[in-house]
């Protein structure tokens, strides 16, 4: 049995049916539109962390001790307006199996 490393540790938020209402309106222009209305603000948080990764300037920096205050450690690509979550049409896959993983709807 490998152990966890403590600094390795993933934070897993167990999102349900709860979180979503019964369908998902996505609109696909130059980003995918997510309409916000019906999903809870933790599952938005979700969303938004598969348009996100690690800078790799703010661990090279940090290696090196020189100072990170002004270099952003995660970098986020999606985008956010009143009505929508806006995110990477890269990141249609791992939506479109997010929500069958949920077996939420997906309204085109």
């Amino acid at each position: 049995m490998i152990k966890q490393k403590p600094w390795e540790t993933k934070i897993t938020v167990k999102l349900s049916e709860d979180d979503f209402s019964q369908t998902i309106k996505i609109v696909k222009a130059n980003m995918l539109f997510i309409l916000k209305t019906g999903i809870s603000h933790r599952a938005l948080n979700h969303l938004k962390r598969l348009a996100a990764f690690n800078n790799p300037e703010f661990y090279k920096a940090q290696a090196m001790r020189m100072p990170i205050f002004k270099i952003p450690r995660i970098i986020s690509c999606s985008d956010e307006t009143e009505e929508y979550l806006c995110l990477p049409r890269g990141c249609e896959a791992d939506l479109q199996a997010f929500f069958e993983e949920l077996k939420v709807l997906l309204m085109n």
